[in-house]
């Protein structure tokens, strides 16, 4: 039976599990958390986060998730692993940058018998990174990125998907006896700086992530299934395209943008996508609404298109390359991927919905953040064929609307507005009203997005 043809029931299990799969109805008034056990796949940590005296990063949560310990995607336990990274010795930084000026580095580190390759990802040291995403990023704290991929860490794992995001840790680490002089002077060029300056601005604290086991270039595996992109999906495996739609959601939900394909690996043991870089998460919805009008306004940056030259189309509103990819999509994976995000939706439970929240702001995410993610994750719920093949109506439609003043009544924004309300409700002992989140004016000494 072709591809295009093949019924639903007959698509691997793959399609019909994930770690926490209990209903999520979007509800407009949630109760006082219980006082019932802690649900599966939360851990209990002790009552106060260990702190870093040097960076102010959160080593050691209170909160956080575990992973699947049933099946662990990583031959491993998540909880055993995330111990063993903590404590584990680097014995080698290589001389060579993985994605050029942005502080990641391979790193080969001791894990009980095993010497693995790790990423040692310190805090990215570009300037352009916070003139274009400073102010809708809130990028005005020290380590702010990697707290951000510290925490969306712990959403991906609160949505099941923890296959796709190897385990990582937030270390104190001193840059200096781990990078060569070869490597401070190739940054330097990169960075027109100094190289005596690397050092300091790659700063006191990094993230050691897993570096999965024969790994390979996402791209370059996606190119050998086919000569097009419809015959690349016809070609891929349920499990490729299972995690291929997970990502797609887990971007939206977290707020990642402008992700190319080239950011993705293929775990080649698992046949699945591997997502190894969240560090823009948690954008602030009405620094998004604004930039977004302002880019509209502006053309999106684009020469006037004339002729027969194809119009100018928006940006999109998460994984830059994705929503092009997912163009070439069959009837029937259209509704693979709809199942995988009633997956993804179902996950996030009131309970565990609420305890990712208490999770990210325990790790210093801004409530502004927290509250877009709780945003996104109702209107996946709620327009899962919208975030599919429209995903900046979610800018366009709920958020630029109501920063300007209107459509706060539509049923749409309604549900969005008492559900973000609700859950920050429980999570904030200040008052909190999401409209007043959306129409916040940008800080004084944040700089203009450009």
């Amino acid at each position: 039976m072709s591809q295009s043809k093949r019924p639903l029931s007959e698509l691997s299990n793959v399609f019909g599990t994930l770690s926490h799969s209990p209903p999520a109805p979007i509800p407009t008034e949630i109760e006082a958390q219980s006082q019932e056990p802690p649900a599966e796949g939360i851990v209990e940590l002790p009552e106060h986060p260990t702190i870093s005296p040097h960076t102010g990063m959160v080593l050691f949560p209170a909160v956080r998730f575990d992973g699947d310990a049933g099946a662990p995607p990583w031959n491993q336990p998540e909880a055993d692993l995330w111990e063993m990274l903590l404590e584990a010795p680097i014995e080698l930084v290589e001389e060579r940058v993985l994605d050029g000026s942005g502080g990641v580095f391979w790193a080969r580190v001791r894990l009980g018998e095993a010497l693995r390759s790790c990423w040692l990802k310190f805090e990215d040291p570009s300037d352009g990174l916070q003139k274009r995403w400073g102010e809708e990023y809130q990028l005005d704290e020290d380590y702010a990125l990697l707290r951000r991929e510290q925490a969306a860490y712990e959403v991906v794992k609160a949505l099941g998907s923890e296959d796709l995001v190897p385990p990582l840790v937030v270390r104190d680490i001193d840059p200096v006896p781990l990078i060569s002089d070869a490597v401070r002077e190739r940054m330097a060029r990169q960075l027109r700086t100094s190289p005596i300056e690397i050092d300091e601005r790659l700063g006191m604290a990094a993230i050691l992530q897993l570096c999965p086991t024969d790994a390979d270039d996402f791209v370059e595996y996606w190119g050998t299934l086919g000569v097009s992109d419809q015959e690349r999906w016809a070609r891929s495996s349920d499990r490729l395209r299972h995690s291929i739609y997970r990502a797609y959601a887990i971007d939206f939900v977290l707020g990642v943008q402008e992700r190319p394909l080239s950011s993705y690996m293929y775990n080649m043991n698992t046949d699945r996508l591997v997502i190894p870089n969240l560090q823009l998460s948690f954008p602030h919805p009405g620094m998004t609404a604004e930039a977004y009008a302002n880019q509209r306004a502006k053309g999106w940056g684009r020469k006037n298109y004339s002729g027969l030259d194809r119009a100018a189309s928006a940006q999109p509103a998460s994984s830059w390359d994705l929503p092009f990819l997912l163009e070439s999509l069959s009837p029937i994976n259209v509704q693979e991927a709809l199942v995988t995000f009633d997956q993804v939706c179902e996950a996030l439970s009131d309970d565990i919905a609420l305890h990712a929240g208490r999770v990210l702001a325990a790790l210093d995410i801004p409530l502004q953040g927290i509250a877009g993610f709780y945003a996104r994750m109702a209107y996946l719920q709620m327009e899962s064929r919208s975030v599919l093949e429209r995903p900046i109506e979610f800018v366009s439609n709920v958020l630029v609307p109501l920063r300007r003043g209107y459509g706060a009544d539509g049923p749409t924004n309604v549900n969005i507005i008492e559900y973000v309300n609700a859950m920050i409700g429980q999570i904030s002992d200040e008052g909190f009203d999401f409209l007043s989140i959306i129409q916040e004016q940008p800080a004084d000494d944040m700089p203009p997005q450009q």
